[in-house]
């Protein structure tokens, strides 16, 4: 075999450049019986990967293939002859050798270089789940989203505003009824408004003659009478005008009359009079009294003065038969307490309808130093301001505050103004139910609308995915070396164009596969004719 002649540096490049393919070269001893231990290292370049080059001329491993590429003899055919055509097919037989012969072609895959644990992990973890997570996850993911968010806040923003309406439609039934209490007490207080004025038209107390000649017990039997026929009465008596008694009902004795206030408002008035809740000095208990002057028969001069006595039981009673009613109907707790002018509580709903007596005996009110005060000042001096019902929310309860109104009608047009107050309170519990039942129905609606948004979403996520999902599978193949997998190419959108792109390099891919198998197949053919011509 002839002296394989010397390249410049230059034309090893330029030939590197044309064959740097990654290539096996045949390991047997060529035609002329020259084996690859008998060329120096410095007779040939080594395609290796990037930052892998051996040192001292060593071949590259990757498996059990030697890649190299040898710099003889062809590179100087194409150094003397530049003008002609460099391809293998062109070459001499009589210039090549079996190592100039291209063999084997192979794809050589980039090396995976090692890369620091800690760098790895802080990439991992910078990247987070999300950049884990398939893009066809991802697309649900924010249909889930979109789908769940809209309805979720618009289904807030809704009971936000249903709740504070259920709160004011809450404090409006509070304010309502209250005034219905109101109606019916002063309906109440009105009947006795008439019962004292029949009591003080009786004859053995207007007729003079009557009078005097009935005895003390006729006029208590008359007196009896009328307490049993109207028992919401504890007490009736009849005084002259230095306030001593000319006739009681059965029951305690009574003294002089004449220090009582309602007794000095009905006779310097000469009109019936409804006093405040007061403690009765006879029996300790929070009463009420009604007074009206007795008048001659004749003379139409008065007499005496008549009272009647009440016990605030009949209000107990009369609040907690409407309370229960009411809290059955709400199914929560629902209060109604009375106070006076004074802001004194005098008779409340608690007492659940007992005609016994509940509220705090005399001597507990003084040592206390107060009845009873209203417990929402806040309410209170807004009604006293307006002098209108006002109502408040607090965290426990709904407070209403109704006043007792004057009545324009002929029969309750004539009772006096009463100067009670009626505070209504609901607890909270029946809002917080009402809220809880708006809630759960706003719930249930959006995680309707919701999940039919995103099962929407998820299907179309799904649809739109499948022509990128199937272009990756593509690329895979691709890389596994089947150059025969191709897409189908639907509409003129973004992703037919990469469809269609991929089918593209996919075809170039393949064309020159099968042009380098073609090289191969004529650097063999070159090979047989050399050795025959060498032969």
């Amino acid at each position: 075999m002839a002296q394989v002649p010397s390249k410049t540096p230059a034309q090893n490049q330029d030939l590197n450049s044309n064959l740097d393919l990654g290539l096996d070269l045949s390991q047997s001893q060529g035609a002329a019986g020259m084996k690859m231990s008998d060329l120096s290292p410095t007779e040939f370049n080594f395609s290796t990967p990037e930052g892998s080059m051996p040192e001292n001329g060593q071949l590259w491993r990757q498996g059990e293939k030697k890649k190299a590429v040898s710099t003889n003899s062809a590179a100087s055919y194409a150094a003397d002859a530049p003008g002609r055509d460099q391809s293998p097919s062109n070459f001499p037989a009589s210039e090549l050798s079996q190592s100039d012969i291209l063999q084997e072609p192979k794809l050589v895959y980039p090396v995976q270089v090692s890369v620091d644990e800690h760098v790895y992990r802080q990439q991992q973890w910078q990247q987070g789940r999300w950049g884990k997570m398939p893009i066809k996850s991802k697309v649900m993911a924010i249909a889930a989203l979109l789908g769940f968010l809209p309805t979720l806040t618009l289904g807030f923003i809704n009971y936000t505003f249903q709740s504070d309406a259920l709160t004011r439609q809450l404090e409006q039934e509070a304010l309502q009824s209250g005034s219905a209490i109101n109606d019916q007490l002063s309906l109440f207080m009105r009947e006795r408004f008439g019962d004292i004025q029949i009591i003080a038209q009786a004859n053995v107390l207007s007729d003079a003659a009557t009078r005097a000649g009935s005895s003390t017990q006729a006029k208590a039997d008359v007196l009896n009478q009328f307490l049993k026929a109207y028992p919401v009465y504890n007490n009736i008596a009849a005084f002259d005008l230095n306030g001593e008694p000319i006739a009681k009902s059965d029951g305690e004795a009574l003294g002089n009359h004449a220090d009582r206030a309602y007794f000095q408002d009905a006779k310097q008035s000469g009109r019936v009079v409804i006093s405040q809740p007061i403690v009765s000095k006879s029996t300790g208990e929070v009463s009420v009294y009604v007074a009206s002057p007795i008048r001659d028969n004749a003379t139409q001069a008065m007499v005496g003065i008549a009272r009647a006595r009440i016990s605030i039981a009949y209000f107990n009673e009369l609040l907690g038969d409407v309370a229960s009613t009411a809290a059955k109907d709400k199914s929560g707790s629902i209060q109604y307490d009375l106070y006076n002018a004074d802001g004194e509580r005098f008779a409340s709903s608690r007492a659940g309808g007992s005609k016994a007596q509940t509220l705090p005996k005399v001597s507990q009110m003084q040592a206390a130093g107060t009845l009873d005060r209203l417990r929402n000042r806040k309410v209170v001096d807004q009604s006293q301001q307006t002098g209108q019902a006002v109502a408040e929310t607090t965290p426990e309860s709904v407070l209403a505050l109704v006043p007792f109104r004057t009545y324009s009608d002929g029969f309750r047009g004539e009772l006096p103004p009463l100067q009670w107050k009626n505070l209504t309170t609901i607890d909270r519990s029946v809002l917080q139910d009402e809220q809880n039942r708006l809630a759960l129905g706003l719930l249930v609606q959006a995680l309707l609308a919701g999940g039919i948004l995103t099962v929407a979403g998820a299907l179309l996520a799904t649809r739109a995915t499948q022509p990128l999902l199937a272009a990756v599978k593509a690329v895979q193949e691709i890389g596994r070396g089947k150059w025969d997998v191709r897409l189908p190419v639907n509409g003129e959108d973004e992703l037919a164009t990469l469809a269609s792109t991929l089918n593209q390099m996919a075809q170039q891919l393949e064309s020159l596969n099968t042009e380098q198998k073609n090289t191969v197949l004529r650097a063999g053919w070159l090979s047989t004719i050399t050795n025959g011509a060498e032969a």
